[in-house]
């Protein structure tokens, strides 16, 4: 899913009378039919998908971000931006007043677009200071060109497809960095993603005896395992992604294994 495609200008505003989350809610319910692809869409239609993604937990994440989104009866995506750089209270997972607040507003059938575009707007945000770079924009020209030039820069990374496909396979013992290795999956738009649960060894060598003294009946270890078809061609980049996420794969930092297979044959392809 492009996300230049999809993020629109004329939905861009720095500023507001915004006071609570409830009242920038309602500024997005009217910024976002600015864009044409959501001609005649009433805004009460936006707001309650907006209520309703916020009821299964907020939107607001942190370093001062947040994504209100939503899934209505619509034909294509709108992408938009407002920018507080006074922040907002937005119930935000780091407790911090949040100041990008970028909104999704999409068909509800496309779920798997809805989600590239989400871990799309998370990549660019956490890419160097491009956050910092959006805080100081004063105007929505010098954002779009912000945004282009990010997106541009991460769309330079990608080889062209290939149609040949691999398989990746990742195994993670680390629970707190297995929502960011599985995000790095979720962003790309030729993938089929399915996770295992797992066991680790230890589960099992507690009950041989020469070994029941590492471990106890008790101890709990996290373990799942990623698996991912990926086209052959992003197969070096994504392993650059884990690689500098994990701050160097190696014998030094154990807890996460990758495994590349080439694949001969591959039909077919899994919802998220």
């Amino acid at each position: 899913m492009d996300l230049i495609k999809c993020f629109r200008r004329e939905c861009v505003a720095i500023g507001g009378n915004y006071t609570d989350k409830e009242s920038v809610f309602r500024g997005i319910s009217e910024l976002a039919l600015k864009s044409p692809v959501l001609k005649g869409v009433s805004p009460s239609v936006i707001l309650d998908g907006l209520h309703e993604r916020e009821s299964i937990g907020s939107t607001g994440f942190e370093k001062g971000i947040a994504i209100p989104h939503c899934g209505i009866d619509c034909e294509e995506f709108t992408v938009g931006l407002i920018i507080l750089p006074q922040g907002i209270d937005f119930n935000s997972m780091d407790g911090r007043p949040s100041k990008l607040i970028f909104f999704i507003v999409g068909p509800e059938s496309q779920r798997n677009e809805h989600i590239h575009l989400l871990s799309g707007i998370s990549r660019v945000l956490l890419t160097g200071n491009t956050a910092e770079q959006l805080l100081a924009a004063d105007n929505p020209d010098r954002i779009w060109e912000i945004m282009t030039g990010e997106v541009a820069g991460q769309v330079g990374e990608k080889a062209d497809a290939t149609g040949q496909m691999c398989m990746f396979q990742v195994y993670v013992q680390l629970e707190d960095r297995f929502d960011e290795i599985l995000e790095v999956f979720s962003e790309l738009d030729n993938c089929s993603v399915t996770i295992l649960e797992a066991s680790s060894a230890n589960r099992y060598l507690h009950f041989i005896p020469l070994f029941a003294a590492f471990w106890n009946d008790d101890e709990s270890t996290f373990s799942r395992i990623i698996m991912a078809v990926v086209d052959k061609a992003m197969a070096n980049e994504l392993l650059r992604r884990i690689d500098s996420l994990m701050g160097g794969l190696g014998e030094q930092t154990p807890g996460v294994m990758v495994t590349v297979q080439e694949i001969q044959v591959c039909r077919g392809k899994l919802d998220f």
